[in-house]
């Protein structure tokens, strides 16, 4: 590959994170508490796992800011790992932008933000997909929260 190439390449690769807004994340939680059985004093650990969506603007991009529900506001009914973002409506904010639907385009590599129920419609973001990795935001006991970072968003002026 030509020199001029691979700094083409290495340029578009860090420019979506060099203006990005917000990330998209699922998050996986383990809340752990204790249940004692009453009669015999025995108490075992209770696992509450859940999985939830959000958006985090990237001027707060770290565990503090995944840990924080104000920015995960949607509880999945499902396991996060298999979460289709392609038609999934009126998640309830993103920097108070109000209500939004994600649509998956370019075969899959891109996300659009748009408002919800706006008419005519109103494209509030364009989304890139990242690699899903996960960040650990630590183990404290048995609790454990977990992100994947799944699109970085750009071309916006929310955040």
């Amino acid at each position: 590959m030509a020199p001029s190439s691979i700094y083409l390449l290495s340029l578009l690769t860090i420019l979506p994170m060099a203006s990005a807004n917000f990330h998209l994340f699922t998050r996986y939680t383990n809340y752990c508490d204790t249940e004692c059985n009453k009669k015999s004093g025995v108490c075992y650990p209770l696992h509450v796992p859940e999985w939830r969506v959000g958006a985090v603007p990237s001027n707060n991009y770290n565990c503090n800011s995944f840990k924080n529900d104000k920015y995960f506001p949607s509880v999945l009914g499902q396991y996060g790992q298999d979460f289709a973002w392609n038609g999934y409506q009126n998640f309830p904010d993103i920097c108070g932008s109000g209500r939004v639907d994600f649509w998956v385009t370019n075969n899959g590599q891109t996300l659009e933000v748009w408002k919800h129920a706006a008419n005519p419609g109103v494209k509030v973001a364009s989304c890139y997909r990242q690699s899903g990795d996960e960040i650990n935001c630590g183990d404290k006991s048995c609790a454990v929260t977990k992100v994947h970072d799944a699109w970085v968003c750009a071309d916006t002026n929310l955040c």
